[in-house]
C-alpha cells in the first residue's frame, strides 16, 4: 500500500464513523443494517479494511448521505501532499498561467485599438 492510499482510508474511516454517528447508530447497528459483521465496520472505520462500492454505498443509504458526502469528508485531503499529485497541480497552475497571461495579452491589444479609435483625430467631424 503506499502512503497516499493509506491515507485516504484513514479519511474514508473516519468519514464512515462521523456518518454513523450522525445517524445515531452503534458500529452493531450499521452492521446489521448492511449484513456485516461488527468488527468489519470497526475495521473499516480504523482504516484497516477497505469498503468495497458497494458496502460504502450500503453504509450511506444506512446513514442517510450521499457517497460524495462520504468521499468528500476530509478524504481528498489524503492525497493532497503527494509529491506527484504536487507537481501535476504545479503543471496545471503554470499552464491556466500562461493562458491567462495570452489572454491578457490579446485583452491590452483591443483595448489599445479601442483607445486608439476613440483618440484618432481623423474620425471627428
Amino acid at each position: 500500500m503506499t502512503e497516499p492510499t493509506d491515507a485516504f482510508y484513514a479519511h474514508l474511516g473516519r468519514a464512515i464513523a462521523t456518518a454513523r454517528q450522525c445517524a445515531g447508530l452503534k458500529q452493531q447497528d450499521l452492521a446489521a443494517a448492511i449484513g456485516l459483521s461488527r468488527p468489519s465496520i470497526g475495521n473499516f472505520e480504523q482504516g484497516t479494511q477497505r469498503p468495497a462500492l458497494h458496502t460504502l454505498l450500503a453504509i450511506c443509504a444506512a446513514t442517510n448521505i450521499t457517497i460524495g458526502d462520504l468521499i468528500n469528508d476530509g478524504t481528498a485531503r489524503a492525497f493532497a501532499s503527494h509529491p506527484a499529485i504536487n507537481a501535476a497541480q504545479d503543471r496545471r497552475t503554470a499552464l491556466r498561467a500562461i493562458k491567462i497571461r495570452a489572454e491578457m495579452r490579446k485583452l491590452d491589444g483591443m483595448l489599445e485599438s479601442l483607445i486608439e479609435s476613440i483618440d484618432d483625430p481623423d474620425d471627428e467631424p
